[in-house]
């Protein structure tokens, strides 16, 4: 019979449901589809420095979890899908800078978008709804995703092959095709040692391809097996809850009555004494600001303070008041009973409170900009002042929000915002922009510290190079300290050229390889290791 010459399935429980093989079927291919990621990631990273291997990772992983889609006819939403676009974004970023923080935030947006497309490329649902659901589904997914996919995948492929028998005619073609590998492959190998020989060229072709393949000690192999577990796990754990979903969220019915759930609910005779109150005290400040520091250096030194001393204090303080404003409204918004007559008294208190504590932003925003001026650029500076830019841009979605009523225009506005700041930095090229800024300054004022110059990554080198060129203007001390900064990280540059290879090349190390290279002969007598420089 035909039934006996084909792959055929044990005896089934004729009312068991279709449902559940297809499920095991989905986890069988979810589990080789991840294995065949993990050793594409091991040939991608285990012989070659993170660079635009990230990327290229990156787009393998989209496109096996879009196969695996259409693969099993899973419904795609197109508007969800797009978080696509930032996962590739921020996992090429990756690969064109190196400042810390840099590579920190577009890790966590490479990640955390990665994560929305996962969860919400196959369902019709946005992000919006209520903060507390979409909390408990990201702490759920962190504490035991990681966990109960590869376990679910795993069961599931288990139950699967323990179906499965073979046929006689089957069984016959897997041992025809055992002996032929093991005729095959001591054959090629043979003919590949002997014209290796013959061939340096060939030789070296051989060796760098197949080095992956052939670890060079067991530590070696060790190491290999634990980075293909590593994205094999990864993918599992993704691929899992994009075939089959989340486990069932056991908050969820609770959270639909998320009112009833609180405990207590608030009038809006509490509530507006509570903005009332708020709304008083940041006018009072406001005031403040408005006369001593939006109205000129005069009024300040009046009061005994000079420019920078003034701008010296509270600028952390104003963002942490604008940062708790955002976190009052929200909850009194959450919490607040309010007839519909109530709403404008309730929506005239929250943009009072709004509109003064954009004042207070730009407050902030222009006591850090006199600091910077006294004080030069570092990094958490430029940080804290995209940050308030971005902050403010969150305010005005969270006016929309108040207006419309609709949830999803805040937690759509908490992405955007979130992902405009981490591009905005991007963009600047944040380490570049603190360099040129602080050499802009010194070319004003004379000052410059040299040695935090030389400090700031990869991403600033090709500007702080240009200074090479400045001898005069330094001076022999500020000149001495700067050849003796760029000069180690010539020599650590070097070295990385020589180990990442191709797969690892990174547009940050490049660029600054090339531009302290043209220097190569100044820098000469100081190219030697100077490990506090290492991690550069």
């Amino acid at each position: 019979m035909q039934a006996e010459n084909d792959l055929i399935l044990a005896e089934i429980d004729p009312l068991e449901d279709d449902k559940v093989l297809l499920t095991e079927l989905k986890s069988v291919t979810v589990l080789g589809v991840s294995l065949a990621l993990g050793l594409i990631g091991d040939v991608l990273f285990f012989h070659y420095r993170p660079g635009i291997n990230v990327p290229i990772y990156t787009v393998i992983f989209l496109l096996a979890g879009a196969a695996l889609l259409v693969t099993f006819q899973k419904e795609i939403s197109q508007k969800n899908a797009v978080f696509g676009i930032p996962v590739l974004i921020f996992a090429t970023l990756l690969s064109v800078f190196t400042a810390p923080e840099l590579v920190l935030l577009n890790g966590a947006a490479a990640v955390g978008t990665l994560f929305l497309l996962v969860r919400y490329v196959t369902t019709r649902q946005f992000i919006g709804g209520h903060w507390l659901s979409a909390v408990m589904s990201a702490v759920q997914f962190g504490f035991i995703g990681w966990a109960e996919g590869p376990l679910v995948v795993l069961a599931n492929s288990a139950q699967w092959f323990g179906r499965v028998k073979i046929s006689q005619e089957h069984a016959a073609h897997f041992g025809a095709v055992v002996r032929g590998l093991l005729l095959t492959v001591p054959i090629v190998v043979l003919f590949g040692l002997l014209l290796a020989s013959a061939d340096a060229i060939f030789g070296d072709l051989l060796t760098e391809s197949m080095s992956w393949l052939v670890p060079d000690n067991m530590d070696s192999l060790i190491m290999q097996g634990f980075v293909v577990g590593f994205f094999t796990w990864v993918g599992v754990m993704l691929f899992k809850v994009l075939l089959l979903g989340q486990p069932e969220n056991p908050f969820q019915e609770v959270l639909l009555e998320k009112r009833k759930i609180m405990g207590f609910r608030l009038t809006m005779i509490e509530t507006s004494m509570v903005l009332g109150s708020v709304d008083v005290l940041f006018l009072v400040f406001v005031l403040i600001q408005a006369k001593y520091l939006f109205g000129g250096e005069a009024n300040i030194t009046v009061q005994g303070y000079t420019y920078s001393e003034y701008a010296r204090r509270g600028f952390f303080e104003l963002l942490a008041v604008s940062a708790m404003t955002l976190a009052l409204v929200v909850a009194l918004d959450f919490y607040t009973f309010r007839l519909p007559t109530q709403e404008r008294l309730f929506q005239g208190l929250t943009f009072g409170m709004v509109a003064l504590t954009v004042v207070m932003l730009v407050a902030a925003f222009m006591r850090l900009n006199l600091y910077e001026d006294v004080y030069g650029f570092t990094r958490l500076r430029v940080m804290t002042q995209v940050f308030m830019v971005w902050l403010a841009v969150l305010f005005a979605v969270l006016v929309a929000d108040l207006l419309y009523r609709n949830k999803k225009i805040f937690w759509t506005g908490c992405l955007v915002t979130a992902v405009g700041f981490v591009l905005t930095l991007n963009l600047m090229n944040m380490d570049g922009f603190i360099a040129s800024r602080n050499i802009a300054r010194f070319e004003e004022t004379g000052k410059l510290d040299v040695l935090y110059l030389t400090t700031l990554s990869d991403d600033a080198i090709p500007t702080v190079a240009q200074l090479l060129e400045k001898e005069d203007a330094l001076g022999e001390q500020k000149y001495q300290a700067l050849l003796a900064g760029l000069g180690p990280r010539l020599y650590f540059l070097d070295q990385d050229r020589q180990e990442r290879g191709w797969l690892g090349y990174h547009f940050s190390k490049d660029r600054a390889w090339k531009a302290l290279d043209r220097y190569r002969e100044i820098l000469a007598p100081f190219i030697r290791p100077t490990y506090s420089q290492y991690a550069f």
